[in-house]
């Protein structure tokens, strides 16, 4: 079995006020967005108000905290800070495969 961990940061663990005539929080909450069909490696981090599209494959110890366009589907986003390096990808599922290592 394998562990996986990630971070889904969608606030900052403390609050920033602008206070010169109103308080106002300025450093709101931001939700994270993940797509449909899409693969998250192991020790990812999603910083608040990331997208990730469609179809699309974020590499293992990322840092993802830019918002990526929907359009950018079928992306392979990798590194610290993330960025999309290679676009076309798309992810192969082989159920025979699938079947022989579920009856080992």
């Amino acid at each position: 079995m394998t562990k996986v961990r990630l971070l889904f940061m969608e606030k900052d663990f403390y609050i920033l006020v602008f206070c010169k005539y109103k308080k106002k929080v300025i450093n709101n909450i931001k939700p994270i967005e993940i797509g449909n069909n899409v693969w998250i490696g192991n020790n990812v981090s999603l910083k608040k108000g990331v997208v990730i599209p469609n179809n699309s494959i974020v590499g293992s110890h990322s840092v993802v905290s830019q918002f990526f366009a929907l359009e950018d589907e079928y992306s392979l986003i990798i590194g610290a800070p993330a960025k999309i390096v290679k676009t076309g990808v798309s992810m192969l599922f082989d159920e025979k495969r699938e079947i022989d290592l579920n009856n080992r």
